[in-house]
């Protein structure tokens, strides 16, 4: 018995949803629709998350979720960190990347991976501020 198979990797017939898992998922961030997770920020603006991804992506998130009482599991404050450093840390969490980091919220951003513990993103703002003092980076000069 012969069997066809229907699946190919012609990616003309082909497009599960968009053309990336990392595109994907940065469509996810801050998007209410997804949300189930609500962060207040310094600046009294929330910024929305989604909880599996992230406890999943930072163990400070997964503290925050897990480790709170009933009432307080689906939000959280940070008094510290403003909505957009914190939209950053989404974007590293949800794809590993951080197109938004600006030089006017590095060192904002820096400050919060320091409070998430993220060690990756610490050192891309660190190589990101070297290529500030180098010229190699426009900042609008």
């Amino acid at each position: 018995m012969k069997t066809e198979n229907h699946f190919t990797n012609n990616q003309d017939n082909f497009s599960p949803g968009g053309s990336s898992l990392e595109k994907d998922f940065r469509k996810l961030i801050n998007d209410k629709r997804f949300h189930d997770f609500s962060i207040k920020c310094s600046d009294g603006k929330p910024v929305y998350g989604c909880k599996a991804i992230l406890a999943t992506r930072s163990d400070v998130f997964d503290k925050y979720i897990f480790n709170k009482s009933a009432e307080s599991k689906n939000n959280c404050s940070f008094k510290e960190i403003n909505s957009s450093a914190m939209k950053v840390i989404l974007e590293f969490l949800y794809t590993s990347k951080v197109e938004s980091l600006t030089f006017n919220n590095a060192i904002e951003v820096y400050y919060a991976s320091i409070h998430f513990k993220l060690i990756e993103l610490q050192d891309h703002i660190i190589e990101f501020t070297k290529s500030l003092v180098n010229g190699d980076v426009d900042i609008g000069r």
